[in-house]
Order: structure tokens, then C-alpha cells, then sequence
């Protein structure tokens, strides 16, 4: 007999729903949310004193280091956009119905 839909096919671990898997995965969840949350605010940091070199204080600085805030600056959004999707997973898997 063959599969006829991907979700047909199935293995012993899919169905496995003991207590353990489902506390280790909200463990996992928690893991994931806490991760995305610093990731963010470390990233908001950065970002702050990227402006700071780069913008508000620029005669301050070397021209290597406002070029180097301003790649600090594009890194530290993109850090903060992959922070905020480790949020969202981890509260969409700890049940969260509104983000």
C-alpha cells in the first residue's frame, strides 16, 4: 500500500504524546521565547549606539567607525527582525492566541 498525500506518511516518534515530550517541548517553546527576547534587546542596544557613533556623534568618530556603525546598524535590525520570529514562535507554541 503506498501513501498517497505527504501527510500520510507517518513515524513512531508523530504520535508519541507522553507528558515528557510535551513538557520538554515547552521547555523548548519557553527556550525559544526568552532566546528571541534577548536577541531583540541586545539588538536594540546595538542599534542605539550604532546611532550614536554614526549619526548623533559622527564628528567624533573616525570615518572606519561610522562605516562600521552604519553595517552595525543594518545588522542590528536584522537581529532584531529574527529576534521578534523566535517571539512569535515561542508563544505560538506555548498556546498564545494573540501576539
Amino acid at each position: 500500500m503506498f501513501a498517497t498525500h505527504a501527510n500520510d506518511f507517518r513515524f513512531a516518534h508523530d504520535t508519541d504524546l507522553s507528558t515528557d515530550s510535551l513538557t520538554t517541548n515547552s521547555k523548548r517553546f519557553k527556550l525559544v521565547l526568552h532566546s528571541g527576547n534577548a536577541a531583540m534587546s541586545v539588538a536594540l542596544v546595538g542599534m542605539l549606539l550604532s546611532i550614536f557613533v554614526g549619526y548623533t556623534h559622527a564628528e567624533q568618530f573616525s570615518l572606519w567607525a561610522q562605516v562600521a556603525s552604519h553595517i552595525t546598524l543594518i545588522l542590528c535590525a536584522t537581529a532584531i527582525k529574527i529576534g521578534y520570529v523566535m517571539r512569535c514562535i515561542g508563544l505560538h507554541g506555548l498556546g498564545a492566541t494573540q501576539l
